[in-house]
């Protein structure tokens, strides 16, 4: 189930009619938005797509987030014994050149002994995060593999 802005669209629609009351000569101020939770939800399933080790699920390309937003980034992965230990999620912004960790430490991979698993990190999409396109990465943080990594580019940010 793909996150809708719906509530919070037609919370901003109505206080958008209602502001527009009175003087009719001006045009009303734009009406911003409270930063909300982004959430594509689980996938259904935990195996990654085309036999990949890792996969981005959340957030996909085209998908559309304004600064200060809660951002739940969900990925999947195949994890064999002794492939990984954790995962590092990553964002970039337009204009930057590196990519920023999200997470203060590793995410480890827990102790499921399905080898393809579902992992999620929330993070708050700082509010003074560049508008414009940004892509979220997810890396595996393992002596064994170096830098296997998913990558989701073209995620639209937003002004508020």
């Amino acid at each position: 189930m793909r996150t809708t802005y719906t509530t919070a669209l037609l919370a901003s629609s109505l206080l958008a009619l209602w502001s527009c009351g009175g003087d009719k000569s001006s045009s009303p101020e734009p009406v911003a938005r409270a930063a909300m939770t982004f959430d594509c939800g689980a996938p259904s399933s935990c195996v990654p797509a085309n036999s990949a080790m890792i996969e981005v699920t959340c957030p996909q390309k085209g998908d559309t987030l304004v600064p200060g937003d809660t951002v739940v980034m969900r990925w999947r992965a195949n994890v064999g014994p002794g492939d990984f230990s954790s995962f590092i999620p990553w964002n970039k912004a337009t204009g930057d050149s590196t990519y920023k960790s999200l997470a203060e430490t590793s995410i480890p991979i827990g102790s499921s002994t399905d080898d393809n698993q579902c992992y999620s990190y929330s993070t708050v999409l700082p509010v003074d995060f560049a508008v414009g396109y940004a892509s979220f990465r997810v890396t595996d943080y393992s002596p064994n593999i170096a830098n296997l990594r998913s990558v989701v580019d073209s995620v639209l940010i937003v002004a508020p």
